[in-house]
């Protein structure tokens, strides 16, 4: 696994994430297909946490020795409605740039190191930051279909089924 390029893939990851909530207003980020599922401001209190709390946090587990100085809110936590959408998403950038900038200082990692889960067993530590990316990719799945949502629904009562399949 190269360090360099996860690094450069959750950076690119991190913009179009970002971007993803450009241009809509509080009612479009508040908008969910359902009950069950999140809305574009749900997404990103989730991603805001994910970043600061469960990955880096895990990744410090393994490497404590190799991060100084660097402090985690161990119970980071959004409530809902907490925090408007910019401010998620500035959260969320703020947060993915101190996570790059501390992956970039990591001098030759140990990726076979094992960490404890608070819900049971290990995980190696290139375990757990192979699944950063991927993780970003599920999102950006989901916020590609929210938007998608959202453009349906501003349209009614006319139809999308001109643009394609979707």
């Amino acid at each position: 696994m190269d360090l360099e390029s996860v690094i450069e893939q959750l950076d690119y990851q991190g913009e179009a994430i970002a971007a993803l909530a450009e241009g809509l207003n509080q009612q479009e980020a508040d908008w969910r297909p359902s009950e069950e599922e999140w809305s574009v401001r749900q997404v990103f209190a989730h991603m805001v946490r994910e970043e600061i709390v469960d990955f880096r946090r895990h990744l410090l587990d393994a490497f404590k020795d190799a991060a100084p100085g660097m402090n985690l809110k161990r119970e980071f936590e959004v409530e809902e409605g907490q925090f408007e959408l910019a401010e998620l998403v500035e959260m969320f950038a703020e947060a993915r740039e101190q996570s790059l900038d501390w992956l970039a200082e990591l001098d030759d990692p140990d990726w076979g190191l094992e960490v404890k889960m608070p819900w049971g067993g290990t995980l190696k530590a290139g375990d757990i930051l192979i699944s950063w990316p991927a993780h970003d990719l599920l999102h950006l799945r989901q916020l590609v279909a929210l938007r998608f949502g959202i453009t349906e629904a501003a349209g009614k009562p006319y139809d999308i089924r001109y643009a394609g399949e979707w």
